[in-house]
């Protein structure tokens, strides 16, 4: 007996040896240059890692090429967390499959695009730092890209700090619409100052003509974006069936933009302050459950426009729904629609049309509550507005009712109250899809269930946890950071941030 029980331990691990050989025979390759990485990389197994010396490395250029496993990625790493530190002509080019890149510092990238996902499915970039990153010379190109095929990949828990071009961004061309299923989410975009009148977009999904047209299913979520100034479009969307849902936006002049595309979902998004929250064109767009507080104007959809090319340089927003958001105390406008579009190509105007207004709330003490300066077949249903001080209502409208909806701030947002409120248990709306609820209608901000009277505005009343508050940095981000900025550890001497020749903003 004595026996048999000294030798099921060793039958144990030669079992498990044997099912799970790739993690038995899985290798910590420590390289101290890009060249011994590349070496490292071109012998990989799945379940390696190759872990990256901490220091300064100049001109770090690799392809990690391979194909791990969900279980046994191959893996390329700082040895220290933040500790290893690529500056100046960078590029790391991720083809295969799970394969890894996580807790790098980026100081100064100035190659281009750091990081490219190159014929890429099921690999990840996570925990890595940008510090003012990018292209010196050119506005417009990506920091992190998804190009040639890359599918299911993400890029989470990033810090992009001072850009001096596009963040990440889904690259679509001709032959090349298939970077799809991608996920850009728990990052950290701050302090990115404007350099050129065009370019800079935090994130940048698709380039406009032929991209409107694909379905990317890219999903943006859980960022935060503070003072993310480069360009007036933090989040570019100029493709389709995409999703951008419970990111904070922070004193940033700039919005997210709906640019072109179809049947892209903006849902569940936190704004203070700067510029206000969503500009939007094209079809079949879903905007709901948002809280926009401060800023210019919190939502705001021109009209279309062709241009004296013939080009349809804004498709007008047409058969879209705009639902239970609440705008709080924006200076201009809370809701505006239907604005002449003013760019100067414009030949033709292009009107909204077919489109619902369902169960918004919006208050305010300036400026004007909902506008409607020219659009088609817009139907109100179930909106509520409270104007004081030097605010006023603005367009009249059945589905436009004025009440005071008794607002409490709790927990950073103004909500209503338990009970009291007009905007509580409002009346059913008659949605024009009789066989469907309104979009929205099912959980509100917060990730909680509404009853079947869902409340006017992104916020239902009454108790229950809440799933997704506005985000702080201490939420996103490598996690080594932990928030803060100050455990950065910086190169020698950065290199002065060169000028660029200010652009003339196009087809913004």
């Amino acid at each position: 007996m004595r026996s048999i029980r000294i030798r099921i331990p060793v039958l144990l691990a030669l079992t498990a040896a044997l099912a799970f050989p790739s993690a038995v025979c899985a290798e910590i390759l420590r390289v101290a240059s890009s060249a011994a990485a590349q070496s490292a990389i071109d012998r990989a197994k799945p379940g390696d890692e190759i872990v990256l010396a901490d220091g300064i490395h100049a001109d770090f250029r690799v392809v990690l090429r391979g194909k791990g496993t969900e279980e046994s990625p191959i893996v390329l790493r700082a040895a220290t967390p933040g500790e290893a530190i690529l500056t100046g002509n960078v590029s790391i080019r991720i083809q295969g499959e799970w394969l890894v890149v996580r807790d790098l510092l980026f100081d100064q990238a100035w190659g281009g695009t750091a990081v490219t996902f190159d014929r890429a499915t099921r690999c990840l970039l996570t925990d890595c730092a940008f510090v003012e990153c990018g292209a010196p010379n050119s506005t417009a190109r990506h920091t992190v890209s998804f190009r040639n095929h890359s599918h299911h990949n993400a890029v989470e828990r990033c810090l992009m700090q001072g850009n001096l071009s596009m963040g990440v961004g889904v690259s679509i061309s001709k032959n090349n619409f298939s970077n799809t299923h991608n996920r850009i989410a728990w990052n950290y975009f701050r302090d990115i100052k404007r350099r050129s009148g065009n370019g800079q977009e935090a994130v940048q999904l698709g380039q406009s003509t032929p991209a409107d047209r694909t379905a990317q299913h890219t999903v943006v979520e859980h960022n935060l974006f503070e003072r993310a100034n480069g360009d007036a479009e933090i989040i570019s969307n100029k493709s389709s069936y995409n999703i951008l849902r419970h990111n904070t936006v922070r004193d940033c002049s700039a919005m997210f933009v709906l640019r072109c595309g179809y049947h892209t979902r903006v849902e569940g998004n936190y704004f203070f302050g700067g510029s206000g929250g969503i500009r939007a064109y094209g079809g079949f767009h879903q905007i709901l459950n948002n809280y926009i507080e401060g800023g210019s104007t919190g939502i705001y959809i021109p009209s279309g426009a062709l241009w004296n090319t013939g080009a349809l340089g804004y498709p007008p927003f047409m058969r879209g729904v705009v639902a239970y958001n609440t705008i709080v105390n924006c200076r201009k406008t809370g809701i505006y629609v239907g604005q002449p579009n003013t760019h100067p190509m414009t030949t033709v105007r292009l009107p909204l049309v077919a489109n619902d207004f369902i169960g918004n709330l919006v208050v305010g003490g300036e400026g004007e509550l909902i506008r409607d300066d020219g659009s088609i077949n817009s139907t109100w249903r179930g909106n509520l507005v409270h104007a004081t001080g030097t605010a006023k209502p603005g367009y009249e409208n059945a589905g436009i009712q004025a009440a005071d909806p008794k607002l409490e701030q709790r927990d950073g947002i103004w909500r209503l109250p338990v009970a009291g409120s007009p905007a509580i248990n409002p009346p059913s709306v008659n949605y024009h899809n009789v066989n469907a609820p309104p979009p929205g209608s099912a959980t509100d901000i917060d990730g909680q269930p509404r009853d079947g009277k869902p409340d006017t505005g992104c916020d239902e009343a009454g108790a229950g946890p809440v799933r997704y508050p506005p985000l702080q940095p201490k939420d996103v981000g490598p996690a080594w950071m932990a928030g803060d900025p100050a455990r950065l550890g910086r190169i020698p001497a950065p290199k002065p941030i060169p000028k660029i020749r200010k652009a003339r903003k196009t087809g913004k």
